[in-house]
């Protein structure tokens, strides 16, 4: 999706991936090309915007994992950030996807500055979704069975109330800078002009 939006409003960025499913990357590289898959890290240092969508909580040593990625990116270069927010929505269901946490903005920000990461603009996001949030919390099921797998992943949505939500959404999130609170949470972080390489995070 990212690489379709990139294609469709601005003519002239150029879209490149890191997939660790191998399903995912092969369509990937049929979809965009081969040469955009950056798995070898030294090509990181031509990108000037990375994002990271949901990958930092997948990670059990965050701070680690991203001094590690800032180090390899060039001085100047945007990160975009978004994680699984509110560590009261914890549940089964972060479990079979792999989390290893959720955050607060506090807890975000503190990773982010410990590594050195300038941030431009972080706040919460789908606060309309936060209902239906802890009402996935109440009903998630316990930990392990077969029931529990297939319930790993996004409920199906019929369409009409999957419009609703997305007009919805739209419609909020202009506002949702003021939101206190998120089913997620959004940075833009820029790396400072002088770089990271050879610093280590702060915890």
């Amino acid at each position: 999706m990212l690489g379709h939006c990139l294609a469709r409003d601005f003519a002239n960025g150029q879209y490149f991936f890191f997939e660790p499913l191998e399903s995912l990357a092969e369509h990937l590289a049929a979809t965009f090309g081969p040469n955009r898959d950056v798995r070898d890290p030294k090509r990181y240092a031509e990108m000037d915007v990375v994002t990271l969508l949901d990958v930092l909580e997948h990670r059990e040593d965050d701070l680690a994992f991203l001094q590690d990625l800032a180090a390899r990116l060039r001085p100047g270069c945007t990160l975009i950030i978004t994680v699984p927010a509110l560590p009261s929505l914890w549940s089964a269901w972060d479990e079979l996807l792999g989390h290893h946490r959720r955050y607060t903005r506090g807890a975000l920000g503190r990773v982010l500055r410990a590594c050195r990461l300038e941030i431009v603009v972080q706040h919460y996001l789908f606060p309309e979704l936060l209902p239906l949030a802890y009402l996935r919390k109440v009903m998630s099921p316990a930990q392990g069975g077969a029931a529990a797998e297939g319930r790993s992943e996004f409920p199906a949505v019929p369409p009409l109330v999957n419009a609703g939500l997305y007009a919805l959404g739209r419609i909020i999130f202009p506002l949702s800078r003021l939101a206190p609170a998120g089913t997620s949470l959004f940075a833009v972080t820029r790396l400072p002009q002088h770089g990271v390489e050879g610093r280590k995070c702060r915890a």
